[in-house]
């Protein structure tokens, strides 16, 4: 129909304007974004013989258990502050292979995440060389234990020597 001008009906006109106005509301306070993703580095100090308690000899060929723990300075990337790791592996000879798992306690301030300072508790699973160490492994965000904000998240870390990097994926809720 040429010429013919279509309206909106009153119930579609409102119902624009609300949702006009939903979407320019600001966010409230707390709300989740997007996930916030960053690379980084550290630093750890190297346990000596002393500090890494071998459990107990796991069967033939020389293979063994040990706990040891790691402090650590992280240096770059959107975590700012220190690193306590304590991991369990199972050191396979004679390749010096080792399988970990374990817990890394962080604690600082995080990108994207406010000024105030968090601890986070991340899960460890990892493999590689034991000594000296060149690893990788996964890290999950576990738990938190201060600031008024949620943090989930994952990464990577891979270890060679006292140097650590880092890739984490988060979520401040």
């Amino acid at each position: 129909m040429v010429g013919t001008r279509r309206s909106w009906s009153i119930p579609a006109r409102v119902a624009l304007v609300l949702m006009v106005a939903v979407l320019l509301l600001p966010a409230p306070a707390g709300a989740t974004g997007p996930p916030l993703e960053g690379s980084g580095s550290g630093v750890f100090e190297l346990p000596g013989p002393e500090d890494t308690e071998r459990i107990r000899d796991a069967g033939a060929g020389g293979n063994w258990i040990e706990q040891r723990t790691l402090t650590g300075q992280v240096v770059s990337g959107p975590l700012d502050g220190e690193l306590v790791q304590h991991v369990t592996g199972m050191v396979r000879q004679p390749a010096n292979f080792v399988t970990f798992r374990g817990t890394a306690t962080f604690t600082g301030t995080i990108e994207g995440c406010g000024d105030e300072v968090h601890t986070l508790t991340l899960r460890l699973t990892g493999r590689g060389q034991a000594n000296p160490p060149i690893t990788d492994s996964q890290m999950h965000i576990v738990d938190q234990s201060s600031g008024d904000l949620h943090i989930t998240g994952q990464g990577t870390v891979s270890q060679t020597g006292a140097n650590f990097t880092y890739d984490i994926r988060y979520v401040c809720h």
